[in-house]
């Protein structure tokens, strides 16, 4: 059994798939306390590398061998994916007035 977040097929989700799946989280559960909210105001991503890129990497089998998706380093490859998730997040809920902490 595997801890993996993957696509129905059981293949591997790509970048895009990883940014929309992230973008469905509820983010509002007090379980993510802060760091929510400081997506809104982040400006540098590299504050994630620990914590959020650990569980990208592991959760999205970034590891894995076999992930066609990954190119280059598996740390340097969810670099890039939670800049994507960043900059998608600001734009979704930046001066929209739907995204508050409870």
């Amino acid at each position: 059994m595997s801890d993996r977040i993957l696509n129905a097929d059981g293949s591997f989700m790509s970048p895009d798939q990883i940014v929309e799946n992230l973008l469905s989280i509820d983010w509002t559960d007090p379980a993510w306390g802060e760091m929510t909210e400081s997506f809104l105001s982040c400006t540098d991503s590299i504050i994630y590398h620990f914590g959020l890129g650990t569980w990208i990497r592991n959760s999205y089998g970034l590891w894995d061998k076999t992930n066609p998706h990954v190119k280059g380093h598996p740390d340097d490859f969810s670099g890039i994916i939670i800049k994507r998730f960043i900059e998608a997040f600001q734009e979704k809920h930046r001066n929209k007035g739907c995204f508050t902490l409870p």
